[in-house]
């Protein structure tokens, strides 16, 4: 009988650890699997909505910097993107660059000469278009929308891709070592409980030997 009730907790241990260790691994396999993509998804509809807003605020104010210098330095930096303005004859109207020259040169680029084959179209509208953009020199890959102004000009926005995938590890380490911890204290909590559940067992099966045995007190 000892024997049968150090089985049947051993059975519930093990099937215990095994329900938590399971959904650990789906969760982690979750995770790593699609954060990243939920990150750039994220960053997507952020561009989208920065890039609402800066129109509006243009339309509002035109091409007056000292309306939005502050609101769009804030917007930039909340957002960690990187972005240039330019009046309907490409002349710079705003930028977070501190090299805004070079960077347009490269969007013009971009757009109008033959570095096309190094962007990846990812969603278009009516007013932008968002592309992956793969910076061969620094091998590093961009989000970068290019939006035109009601007004005429454009606004360009980038934001590194880099940053994003640095964001989702740590993410992902953090969730590791959380996990590790929790399946620790886990097995710690479900060892206890096991004796806790087998203990009573026990003391059932020695009342009914007792009372096989004819022993009723």
């Amino acid at each position: 009988m000892e024997k049968r009730n150090a089985t049947l907790s051993h059975q519930l241990i093990i099937v215990m650890v095994g329900i938590v260790l399971g959904t650990v691994i789906v969760c982690w396999f979750l995770n790593n699997t699609f954060l990243e993509k939920y990150y750039i998804y994220n960053k997507e509809k952020g561009l989208l909505t920065c890039f609402d807003k800066v129109t509006q605020e243009l339309e509002r104010a035109g091409d007056d910097a000292s309306e939005y210098d502050i609101a769009f330095e804030r917007l930039c930096s909340d957002n960690n993107i990187n972005m240039l303005i330019t009046n309907m004859n490409r002349e710079l109207v705003w930028t977070s660059y501190s090299n805004a020259q070079r960077f347009q040169m490269q969007m013009d680029d971009w757009i109008y000469g033959s570095d096309r084959s190094k962007i990846q179209i990812l969603q278009t509208g009516s007013n932008y278009t968002l592309v992956l953009q793969t910076d061969e020199r620094l091998k590093t890959e961009y989000l970068v929308l290019m939006g035109e102004r009601a007004s005429g000009g454009y606004v360009y926005m980038r934001a590194a891709l880099e940053s994003i995938r640095e964001s989702a590890q740590i993410t992902n380490k953090f969730f590791a070592a959380v996990s590790a911890g929790a399946i620790v204290l886990s097995l710690i909590v479900i060892i206890f409980l096991s004796r806790s559940i087998s203990s009573p067992i026990r003391s059932l099966s020695e009342i009914s030997r007792k009372m096989s045995d004819l022993d009723f007190e």
